[in-house]
């Protein structure tokens, strides 16, 4: 009996030990597993970063800086614009006055020839042979005065703002030849009102001329019956 149960335990010790050594081997593996610390990597994989890139490229390449914004000529900055402008050739031709006569002044005042020719027209008197040619230099000089205003006028606004008021300049003086009452009914005692329309300086003074123009038109009529 005690041969039998020696043999069973020797016989359970044999079968038991590689499957307890096989669980010890894979125990200490997961073991030394865990123990291994574990890396994340941040960086994209080699398959997506060539599309990533070029959704990037694509991205800036499409945006453009933005454009700076073009400014709109309505019809009352025209009219401010068309002022300016007036008042910009009256005062260049005031400059161009001013500096045609003291330049000229002195010039003619020392030349010979200024002074052979009043003796040959029978002007003897020096104020006016001095003086007329003067006066004649100034002419000059405010006639010219345009042409310096509408220079500074035009770099002061710009061209593309220049073309806009041109283009708004003819539709403007169309309509002052349509609206405008009608010149054979006009006399002396009673002329229309602001025939060219250069009193007009605003879009209320437009919408005013256009009352009188047809204020005078049904005057006219009723004088006529």
């Amino acid at each position: 009996m005690s041969r039998s149960i020696t043999r069973c335990a020797s016989h359970l010790r044999q079968r038991t030990t590689p499957t307890c050594a096989l669980i010890s081997s894979q125990h200490s593996r997961l073991a030394s597993q865990l123990q291994r610390p574990t890396t994340f990597s941040l960086q994209p994989s080699s398959s997506s970063e060539p599309h990533t890139n070029g959704k990037r490229h694509a991205s800036t390449t499409a945006t453009s800086p933005p454009s700076p914004s073009k400014e709109v000529v309505t019809w009352q900055r025209f009219f401010e614009l068309r002022q300016t402008r007036r008042w910009t050739n009256v005062a260049a031709s005031g400059v161009s006055t001013v500096a045609a006569i003291s330049v000229a002044g002195p010039i003619i005042a020392t030349s010979e020839l200024i002074g052979s020719l009043a003796q040959s027209a029978g002007i003897m008197d020096p104020i006016f042979a001095i003086g007329l040619p003067t006066l004649a230099m100034g002419g000059v000089g405010w006639l010219a005065g345009p042409l310096l205003g509408n220079l500074i006028f035009s770099l002061r606004v710009g061209k593309s703002s220049l073309a806009d008021m041109a283009t708004k300049e003819k539709s403007f003086f169309d309509r002052i030849k349509r609206f405008r009452a009608d010149p054979s009914t006009s006399t002396l005692n009673n002329p229309i009102p602001d025939y060219y329309g250069e009193k007009i300086g605003s879009v209320q003074d437009y919408r005013k001329w256009l009352k009188d123009q047809r204020a005078f038109s049904l005057k006219s009529k009723k004088d006529m019956l």
